[in-house]
C-alpha cells in the first residue's frame, strides 16, 4: 500500500527532551497522556462526520516513544494541530489504527522529524506549519484560535496561511514501514490538495 508523507516549511532543530504529548482541552479532556506508548483515542477528541479532530498544547516523541491514534472504522480523515506555542520534535513511531484513514498534522510553530521517527499509518500522512486546514464548504480549523474551534464534516481541501510567509519544504529521514515515501512539494499561500500537486518519490 503506498503511503504519502507532506511536509511543509519544516524548522530543523536539535531533539533534546521535552513535553510529551499533552491535549489542550479545546476539542476534548485537557490530559497530559501517559507515556512511553501514548494512547490517542477518539474520546481525546471530536468527530465530525468523517473527520475527526484533535488538539495538542504539545506534541513530542522521543526514539523510544509512540503514539497510536484509534477510532471508529467510520474515520476518513485525523486531523491535529498543535497551539502550544512549541515546535513538535518527533523521533519515535506515529501509528494509526484507522483502516485507510489519512493524517494531517498543522504545528505553525515548527515540525521536526529526527533519523528514528517511523509512521505506522494506513493512509497518507499530512505534516504543515500552516495556520490553518481548510474544507470544502470553506471552513477552517484554526492553529491560532483554539479558543473558537469550527470543525466540520466536510472533505479536507487546502493548507493556509494568515500572513505571507514564504513555505519551505525538506526531504526528512523518516521511515515508513514497508512503503514508499512520497514528498509532496507545496507550493506557496493557500495550498490546495489536489492529485494536481507534484509528488517527488523519495525512497528510503
Amino acid at each position: 500500500m503506498l503511503k504519502k508523507l507532506s511536509i511543509v516549511c519544516f524548522l530543523l532543530f536539535s531533539i533534546h527532551l521535552s513535553a510529551g504529548v499533552v491535549t489542550d482541552g479545546s476539542v476534548g479532556p485537557r490530559l497530559d497522556l501517559p507515556g512511553i506508548d501514548y494512547q490517542i483515542g477518539a474520546d481525546l477528541g471530536q468527530q465530525k462526520g468523517d473527520n475527526l479532530f484533535h488538539s495538542f498544547q504539545d506534541f513530542n516523541l522521543q526514539n523510544w516513544e509512540s503514539a497510536t491514534f484509534s477510532g471508529p472504522g467510520s474515520v476518513t480523515n485525523i486531523i491535529s494541530r498543535v497551539t502550544g506555542g512549541n515546535r513538535s520534535k518527533i523521533d519515535g513511531v506515529i501509528r494509526s489504527t484507522i483502516p485507510n484513514a489519512d493524517m494531517y498534522f498543522l504545528n505553525p510553530y515548527g515540525i521536526m522529524f529526527g533519523p528514528n521517527a517511523r509512521l505506522e499509518v494506513m493512509g497518507a500522512f499530512h505534516a504543515s506549519t500552516a495556520d490553518y486546514l481548510r474544507f470544502s464548504d470553506g471552513k477552517r480549523f484554526s492553529t491560532t484560535q483554539p479558543n473558537n474551534p469550527i470543525l466540520s464534516v466536510a472533505p479536507v481541501e487546502a493548507f493556509g496561511l494568515l500572513t505571507d510567509v514564504t513555505h519551505c519544504t525538506s526531504k526528512v529521514n523518516t521511515r515508513v514501514v514497508q512503503n514508499e515515501i512520497l514528498l509532496i512539494v507545496t507550493d506557496f499561500g493557500d495550498t490546495p490538495l489536489t492529485p494536481r500537486t507534484r509528488v517527488e518519490p523519495n525512497i528510503i
